[in-house]
């Protein structure tokens, strides 16, 4: 009896009924609490202790004293390569699920970039072709394409945010940007550009899925900038260091820009500025 409770609490299987406990729970929704729970009966009830009993993971001793007591819940090992802990262990799997999961996410959101995409086509084709119709003079009699009139912005031009602003304040942003990046994170200038162009195309994700859903997928947007950054500063030989600081960086970058981005989407402001001049100023 005493060593099983011994080896649950070695395991982390303990109840705390705490305040910040119970809090968490209501926080949560049952989708996640569902996949919090029978995650760890996988990971702290089946797989960990299979690891520790086969020899390929290993746990610290908490108390000499008490024969038994270990922490196998630890990050902290002497020998991350010969004697990695089970939390170490399995860290690798859960960042491999972590990504299975934002790809799929991403395929099944395909319908929903690919309706955007079109509708983005049509109306630059339709305000193309009547900037070029208007220029020489010409009537344009052209129909306008379904919800054309949906993405004309209701205020007044004169409330609208003028171009030199919006301008202004992306040139001031970016510049702003790369040299916090080089001084304070050592982060490369190429890379700096790639994840801010990363996050131009990325917000424009957020606010689409945002309005279709009601969910902007800021952790999706972040880990696929994380993805391309890494394969760069991997190309590049960067130190690891340094190159994981350069991912953390990127992702920020993102998932700040769609976040912030799709904010201001619903904020009802009146003076916001159009859909066409919002979009680079926030990114």
């Amino acid at each position: 009896m005493l060593q099983g409770i011994i080896s649950a609490e070695s395991w982390g299987w303990v109840i705390e009924l705490t305040p910040a406990f119970f809090g968490a729970g209501m926080l949560s929704g049952l989708n996640a609490s569902w996949s919090f729970m029978l995650g760890s009966i996988l990971a702290w009830g089946v797989i960990g202790p299979v690891l520790v009993k086969q020899g390929k993971a290993f746990g610290v001793p908490q108390d000499e004293t008490i024969p038994g007591w270990m922490a196998y819940t630890s990050m902290s090992s002497k020998d991350y390569i010969n004697r990695p802990s089970p939390r170490y262990w399995l860290l690798w799997p859960g960042v491999f699920l972590m990504v299975c999961y934002s790809f799929a996410e991403i395929a099944f959101s395909a319908p929903i970039f690919w309706s955007a995409m079109k509708s983005a086509y049509r109306d630059a084709r339709y305000k193309l072709r009547e900037t070029q119709a208007r220029r020489k003079g010409q009537e344009f009699n052209e129909p306008k394409p379904e919800g054309y009139e949906a993405m004309e912005d209701p205020a007044p031009p004169h409330e609208q945010v003028p171009v030199w602003a919006w301008v202004t304040g992306l040139a001031l942003s970016i510049v702003a940007t790369l040299v916090v990046g080089h001084f304070q994170f050592h982060l490369d200038a190429g890379v700096g550009i790639v994840s801010l162009l990363l996050a131009f195309l990325f917000a424009f994700i957020g606010v689409q899925s945002s309005g279709t859903t009601d969910v902007n997928p800021v952790g999706v947007i972040a880990k696929a900038s994380q993805l391309v950054i890494g394969g760069i500063t991997k190309a590049q030989g960067i130190p690891l260091k340094e190159a994981q600081l350069a991912n953390l960086v990127a992702g920020s970058v993102a998932g700040q820009a769609a976040s912030s981005l799709a904010r201001s989407s619903v904020s009802g402001c009146p003076s916001a500025s159009s859909s066409f001049s919002r979009p680079p100023t926030h990114a």
